[in-house]
């Protein structure tokens, strides 16, 4: 029906807020993904080289339509968009098999909670071998009780446990915040949770792995 769920129709209030810990310089390339038309891709395209990848190209369609974006070139499901007088990159295609070379910075603020679990081990892998040695990840965990139609996600739980399992051979972790969005954001109480979190963790590509 061309309508993208889990979308956010600001600027991820994490990356506003925690945005410094990234490191990014004007010539830092940033991964973004399962980006969909986040609106987290224009904000930013003035700060750095920005990479989002979706499998879904719709959602590339509609954020060029409701940011009046151009596409300037397109090759190999690569496409190069000018904003505001910004270049941002899209590329349209399986995550699982993205390789675009390596990465300075990262934020996954609905990726690798979106996923199925059973998937997350092969979506780390990916991570692995795009962010360079010393790349910093900003991730985004949830935490909450069933939807109201049993479902466990998506989001799906992301425990500090199974964040360390993940990441923990090829990454220093770092805990930043654990915040209650329940009472924040209305969405959680009408899709039948009954608590919410929200953590963030800054992890670190380490350079002896």
């Amino acid at each position: 029906n061309g309508r993208i769920t889990f979308h956010m129709t600001d600027v991820n209030y994490i990356l506003i807020k925690r945005e410094s810990l990234l490191e990014l310089k004007a010539n830092s390339r940033m991964l973004i993904p399962l980006c969909g038309k986040t609106v987290d891709l224009a904000y930013l395209a003035g700060k750095c080289n920005v990479v989002g990848v979706d499998a879904v190209e719709i959602a590339l369609k509609q954020f060029i339509s409701e940011h009046k974006a151009q596409v300037i070139e397109f090759k190999n499901g690569n496409y190069t968009i000018s904003l505001n007088g910004h270049i941002l990159q899209y590329v349209v295609g399986d995550w699982f098999s993205f390789d675009r070379g390596q990465f300075d910075a990262a934020f996954d603020r609905g990726a690798l909670v979106a996923i199925n679990p059973e998937d997350r081990p092969a979506y780390v892998q990916v991570l692995i071998r795009s962010l360079s040695p010393g790349a910093k990840l900003l991730l985004v965990a949830t935490e909450h009780s069933p939807f109201k139609d049993g479902r466990l996600g998506p989001p799906f739980n992301l425990t500090k446990d199974q964040v360390h399992i993940l990441f923990e051979n090829f990454f220093s972790i770092q805990a930043i915040e654990t915040e209650d969005r329940f009472h924040i954001d209305s969405n959680w109480k009408e899709r039948g949770c009954s608590y919410f979190f929200e953590s963030t963790y800054l992890l670190t590509r380490r350079c002896d792995s």
